[in-house]
């Protein structure tokens, strides 16, 4: 009984760290970049040195970055000026993934 306990603990440890997330809860929009030559927005959060821990050390740690391809694209960006412009608070999830040349791949925008 006890190995199945440890077996089951070890699995769901490892889940957890295998879909590694990033949350910021209640931070203000710094900065919103439009598009450049990649098919990414591009922003950054106050006080969030780094956008996501499995892209630590890479350039631009600090920005976040949504696809163009992300489903809700629009939607977050409606949020982030939104956010930006009443000085409302956030809250950013991104997915553990890299995007657009090294930047955290943002999951959810909750405003």
């Amino acid at each position: 009984m006890k190995i199945f306990m440890v077996a089951i603990i070890l699995l769901f440890g490892y889940s957890a760290i295998a879909n590694a997330e990033a949350r910021h809860r209640d931070k203000q929009i710094a900065v919103i970049q439009s598009p450049d030559d990649r098919p990414c927005l591009f922003f950054v959060l106050s006080g969030v040195s780094e956008a996501d821990p499995i892209v630590s050390g890479m350039k631009g740690s600090e920005w976040f970055a949504v696809p163009h391809t992300h489903q809700g694209y629009r939607e977050i960006l409606g949020l982030l000026i939104a956010a930006r412009i009443s000085a409302h608070t956030v809250t950013v999830i991104t997915t553990g993934n890299v995007v657009c040349g090294g930047y955290g791949e943002v999951k959810v925008v909750r405003l």
